[in-house]
This record gives C-alpha cells, sequence and structure tokens, in this order.
C-alpha cells in the first residue's frame, strides 16, 4: 500500500464536496417539489373559495331582496381589500411564474396554475360585491325630486344624508 500524499487528501476533499452538491441538489428537489404541492394546493383552495362566492352571488342574484345586506358599507369596502390583496397575489406569483420558468418548468406551471385561480377567484369576488350593491341598491327609496344644473350642491347634500 502506497502512503497517503496531498493528492488523495484533495482527492477526498473534492469527492465529499461533490457529494455535499447531489445531496443539495436532492434538498432543491424536494424543495421544488413541497413548492409545486402546496402551489396545487393552494390552488384548490382558491377554487373552493371561488364555487363558495360564485354560490353566494348567485343565491343574491335569484332573491327579492327585502333588507341591506350593507346599510353602512362595510363589506363592499372588505370584498374591494379582498380583491387589492388578490390582485397583489396574482402579480407576485406572476413575477414568480416567470422567474420559475427560467430554472423549474414545474414551477413556473404551478404558479401559473394559481395565477389563474387567484384570477377567477377575483373576478368572482367582484360580481359577488356588485350583486350586493346592486341587491342594497334595489331596496333604496327612489326620489321623485328632480334637480336643476344649478343645483348640484344640494343633489349632493341629499345624496349624502
Amino acid at each position: 500500500m502506497m502512503p497517503c500524499t496531498g493528492v488523495a487528501d484533495s482527492a477526498v476533499r473534492t469527492a465529499c464536496f461533490s457529494l455535499q452538491e447531489i445531496r443539495q441538489k436532492d434538498l432543491l428537489r424536494e424543495r421544488i417539489s413541497r413548492t409545486v404541492e402546496e402551489l396545487n394546493d393552494l390552488r384548490h383552495y382558491i377554487g373552493s373559495v371561488q364555487h363558495l362566492v360564485e354560490g353566494a352571488t348567485g343565491l343574491l342574484k335569484s332573491c327579492e331582496p327585502t333588507k341591506p345586506l350593507d346599510p353602512d358599507g362595510i363589506l363592499t369596502e372588505h370584498l374591494e381589500e379582498v380583491e387589492q390583496f388578490i390582485e397583489e397575489g396574482v402579480g407576485e406569483l406572476g413575477r414568480w411564474s416567470d422567474a420559475g420558468a427560467e430554472t423549474h418548468h414545474a414551477v413556473a406551471r404551478a404558479c401559473s396554475s394559481t395565477v389563474t385561480a387567484l384570477r377567477r377567484l377575483h373576478d368572482a369576488t367582484v360580481r359577488l360585491r356588485w350583486a350586493v350593491l346592486e341587491h342594497d341598491a334595489n331596496l333604496a327609496e327612489v326620489s321623485s325630486q328632480s334637480y336643476a344644473p344649478s343645483e348640484i350642491n344640494k343633489l349632493i347634500a341629499d345624496l349624502e344624508s
């Protein structure tokens, strides 16, 4: 047997470094796989929420209004905030999708599918908000008052009261 030299030591270190890289690549694959799974789970959850929102919108549009749902405007304000949050999520995931396309196709595809689901949820949320507004508008008193163009300030004051 020959004595160990710097070459053997270097070869062992290189082999260990390469093995570490392989381990990190497996870790990366696991993380990509988990990311894809989590994005798919998120997409399914978003789809479920979308169905709930669409169901509520359909029920609201098919019923005869009896009392306002949002007399103080808090519900529609909340829905607008949710719409904004969803729009921000679409933008963020869109950026991830673009970045993922360069690095890993499965992540890009999962991001893209989730963006599509978020857009559908956003649209459903907008339809629900408008259904609430229309529902409450159908219950509002209709005024027979008419205003001359010079009475615009009176009209605005009456609308605010």
